[in-house]
């Protein structure tokens, strides 16, 4: 642990973590810097604050992981195994899992209602600032706090990242990427959006934060030129074995079109499937994520997608004939996508549905709970 303050005042729980890659230490500096705040008394604040050190075997090592990547597989059926059958479990992830589960786990119960987890992360390709979150609105709400790329989608098509764990918990789960994980900037902005995030999730008055706006202009000055808010449309995953290489010069929110080549492994070249901006291309030896392609969603869409929600416009979705709720998941729909009609799809994922999975000949379209308000 980082650090642990609580401020004896009715606030959030808000929990602060760095280093789950162990190759991205910007994010522990980050939280250092803000508890050395903190504690000093220079910034008063509400509630309870925690900072949490991630992987630690990988991070004495300076690499990604040791066996397995820690910001995968946080699913409930998962973790409970890993307490209850310790012994079945014996990789080094498998270890430093467990204990960062069990010691979340302790937080929640000392400091019952909805917390807030922030995760810090860097990247091994040149890239802004950006915050990704789980599809909610308030989730947005954190994310459009601070003057970066906003990424919708991105939990979605992770398989079990930490953020998506706490979010169907019932708690707010913001990611942020600070840089490139040799860019000594990379802390700095991390902690800025730190302290901006505070003061979103009601922790810090904007007012009696010191340099606000120097944290907020330190953000938009290395997001310049990058857009607002993009959403994930591809995710291009790879394992060990396809010996994946991303060419060389690519950096995250490069515009890049359908047919251009990104990449090659064991098969041969690999090519932009669809037209986009290019987002966390692998420039490293570890990782399950070769690239990921987005598009840039503008205000009237973002506005729709606000309006969409308030209006609970889902309950809509069953009058289109291709279009029915599924009989064991309420809010979950099955979608014949050769009758449905692109738009429909464009709908589904306004709404927040953007999970999806083959069904028969039908495809299920999911999305996450909403936080309660």
């Amino acid at each position: 642990m980082l650090g642990d303050l609580d401020s004896g005042l009715p606030g959030p729980l808000f929990v602060a973590t760095g280093g789950l890659h162990g190759n991205e230490p910007a994010g522990l500096e980050a939280i250092e810097r803000v508890f050395r705040a903190l504690a000093s008394g220079a910034v008063p604040f509400r509630g309870r604050v925690v900072g949490v050190a991630g992987n630690l075997g990988a991070l004495g090592k300076g690499v990604r992981f040791l066996d397995r990547d820690l910001n995968r597989r946080w699913f409930p059926r998962e973790l409970s195994d890993l307490v209850h059958r310790p012994d079945a479990h014996t990789g080094a992830e498998d270890s430093e899992q467990r204990e960062l589960a069990e010691f979340y786990a302790r937080l929640l119960r000392e400091h019952p209602g909805t917390a807030v987890f922030l995760d810090l992360h860097t990247t091994s390709a040149d890239a802004p600032p950006f915050v990704a979150f789980a599809d909610d609105p308030e989730n947005l709400r954190h994310g459009r706090s601070l003057p970066i790329p906003n990424i919708l989608g991105l939990a979605e098509v992770l398989d079990g990242p930490m953020l998506s764990y706490f979010h169907d918990l019932g708690h707010a789960c913001i990611v942020v990427e600070g840089g490139r994980h040799t860019d000594p900037g990379s802390a700095d902005r991390l902690e800025s959006a730190f302290w901006l995030l505070l003061q979103s999730a009601g922790c810090i008055d904007g007012a009696r934060l010191p340099d606000r706006e120097r944290h907020r202009r330190r953000l938009r000055d290395a997001a310049r030129g990058a857009p607002r808010l993009v959403e994930i449309r591809y995710r291009h995953g790879i394992s060990a074995a396809d010996e994946f290489r991303m060419d060389s010069g690519f950096r995250s929110f490069q515009p890049v079109a359908k047919g251009d080549r990104l990449a090659q492994d064991r098969s041969g070249p690999i090519f932009a499937p669809l037209t986009g901006v290019l987002l966390m291309p692998l420039y490293q030896g570890q990782g399950e994520d070769g690239f990921f392609l987005a598009r840039t969603v503008g205000r009237l869409h973002l506005g729709a997608l606000l309006l969409l929600r308030r209006m609970r416009a889902e309950r809509l979705l069953p009058l289109h004939p291709a279009v029915a709720r599924h009989d064991r998941a309420p809010d979950a729909f099955v979608v014949d996508l050769r009758r449905a009609g692109k738009w429909t799809v464009g709908l589904l994922h306004l709404l927040g549905y953007r999970r999806i999975r083959p069904e028969g000949e039908r495809f299920l379209f999911s999305r996450r709970a909403s936080l309660p308000e």
